[in-house]
């Protein structure tokens, strides 16, 4: 027996101990996953230390670091900034994209910056290029590093209601399409630096990933970054000009990452190397100050290396793209302003509740999507605001009630002749709502002609059976005349008779003149008279023939 419990014993205490080795690496993980969240942060906050010791300046050289400054909440007083830029508006380098994304975290307007549309200017870009360069550029606006980000800037400035001139289905699909066409056999983009411009193509394809195609490449791409990564959790480029670990890289391939919803920061998960992750290969390369050297052992371009990596930071540590976030957070107060002062004036134009119809549409639309974009701060300040959300309202209710009448019209049935009178409630309602319409957004209810069409087919019937009409109910005047018929000899059953044939009479036929009709109350009593005189008669002899002899 002691043996037999010493052996259960240590059974129990050899499973014991194996489920103890069983979740101590799970829990050694989630402890790295934390301490790493920590390091990204204390990562971040020694770099914002360093761009506090060496403020941005130059949007030729510096407009990550504003993009990265403005995603990690510094705010970027636009009166420290006088910038003139002299570049050409046929220019087909990248001073566009780096005036645009310095000029929207400091929160002015691009689209009127020293009398200059620069969005309309980048949208002429593709015809330039493809002219100087020939067709392997069409559609695009330069360089693939240019082109990517020329559609970012031109869907930021869309989302946030900003005049980017043509910039609409077509030119999208031909920007998307003609990035789709860079991608090589392995699933990278580019030849140059082929991992960064991957990461970058990855930022831009999120966002229009519903598209099979989009997606395909999207997938294409993720398994390159795969094959890429070493055992340290970096990505390493040999190709062209990759020189193997480095900040960029690492910093790039992440913001893609990031704006596909990937998890890198997880040591058990797709994106680590024997518990190393991307976060471990990025931040291997930062100083004691803050910044980011381009490799371990080679500060390189420290700018460069500095600012991509401090958009990766504010990426890992608000789990969402930066670049992704600018179309709903930025703020342009000049803008704002502009636009309060331009509903003030344009609310007072729209017609009232009662006049407005579906043609005024797209004008109370245009406002109330400037209305709905201010900050709540200046929503205050539009003086008729309540009179553009209820047109707004009015707009909808509107829209609602033609769409309601078109599918009620469409659920009737579409040969004429299957037309009934069942069908008359629902086409005199549809009727009525119809006319309640004003005449323009009657314009815009469908196959109306189809219920006139309904109705004088309803009227045709009515006409033809006239106690087929709805209300008339054949087997209730019959259950009723039954009931009379057995109370014949009751005088309240004659008088109940009377009315109820008198009220039936009404509703069904049409009213007859007593004097022109042989049959009036005067030989409606007499025939009552001789019916009641012929039953006595005919009750008297059955009681007679029917009754036995005294003899018998």
């Amino acid at each position: 027996m002691k043996k037999s419990n010493v052996f259960k014993r240590s059974v129990s205490l050899l499973l014991l101990i194996v489920i103890i080795l069983t979740m101590v690496p799970s829990f050694a993980f989630a402890k790295d996953s934390d301490e790493q969240m920590d390091g990204v942060e204390e990562a971040l906050n020694k770099v914002l230390q360093y761009y506090k010791d060496n403020p941005p300046s130059n949007p030729d050289s510096d407009w990550e670091s504003f993009v990265g400054l403005w995603g990690a909440g510094v705010n970027l007083d636009p009166n420290k900034y006088d910038w003139n830029p002299m570049f050409e508006k046929t220019i087909i380098s990248n001073e566009h994209i780096r005036y645009i994304f310095s000029l929207l975290p400091i929160g002015v307007d691009p689209t009127s910056f020293i009398d200059r549309n620069l969005f309309q200017e980048l949208l002429a870009h593709p015809m330039e290029v493809e002219a100087k360069w020939g067709s392997t550029y069409k559609n695009a606006f330069g360089t693939i590093g240019k082109h990517i980000f020329a559609i970012q800037a031109l869907d930021i400035g869309e989302a946030l209601g900003l005049d980017v001139g043509n910039w609409n289905a077509d030119s999208k699909d031909d920007a998307i399409e003609w990035l789709l066409n860079q991608q090589d056999s392995e699933g990278a983009f580019g030849q140059l630096n082929k991992l960064d411009h991957t990461g970058w193509a990855l930022i831009v394809l999120s966002q229009y990933r519903e598209q099979q195609r989009v997606q395909k490449a999207i997938d294409k791409a993720l398994e390159y970054i795969k094959s890429k990564q070493n055992d340290k959790g970096s990505f390493v480029d040999t190709d062209m000009w990759g020189t193997g670990e480095n900040s960029n890289t690492n910093a790039c391939v992440i913001q893609g990452l990031v704006a596909l919803g990937e998890d890198i920061a997880d040591p058990n998960g797709k994106w680590a190397k024997d518990g190393k992750t991307p976060i471990d290969g990025l931040l291997q390369f930062q100083q004691e100050d803050g910044s980011f050297w381009w490799e371990k052992n080679n500060p390189g371009n420290i700018t460069m290396a500095t600012k991509q990596s401090l958009i990766a930071l504010v990426d890992l540590v608000n789990n969402k793209s930066t670049w992704h976030r600018m179309k709903n957070e930025i703020k342009l107060p000049q803008l704002e302003k502009n636009r309060v002062d331009e509903l003030n004036k344009l609310i007072p134009q729209l017609p009232s509740v009662n006049n407005v119809t579906l043609n005024n549409k797209q004008q109370i639309m245009r406002l109330y999507n400037m209305f709905i974009q201010l900050p709540d701060e200046q929503k205050n300040e539009v003086e008729n605001r309540h009179v553009l959300i209820g047109l707004k309202g009015k707009i909808d209710t509107i829209e609602k009630e033609i769409s309601e009448l078109n599918e009620a019209i469409w659920k009737l049935p579409g040969d004429i002749n299957k037309i009934t009178l069942k069908h008359k409630p629902t086409i005199l309602d549809i009727m009525a709502r119809y006319d309640a319409l004003n005449d323009e957004d009657k314009k815009h209810v469908e196959y109306y002609d189809e219920v006139l069409e309904a109705m004088a087919m309803i009227e045709k019937l009515e006409q033809e059976n006239p106690a087929d009409k709805p209300g008339h109910n054949k087997d209730t005047d019959k259950s009723m005349h039954q009931n009379l018929a057995k109370n014949e000899n009751n005088n309240i059953g004659k008088n109940i008779k009377k009315d109820i044939i008198e009220d039936t009479d009404s509703k069904t036929k049409p009213i007859m003149d007593t004097n022109k009709n042989p049959k009036t109350e005067d030989h409606r009593i007499v025939i009552i008279l001789l019916l009641f005189i012929l039953s006595v008669s005919t009750l008297t002899i059955m009681g007679i023939v029917g009754k036995p002899s005294r003899g018998k």
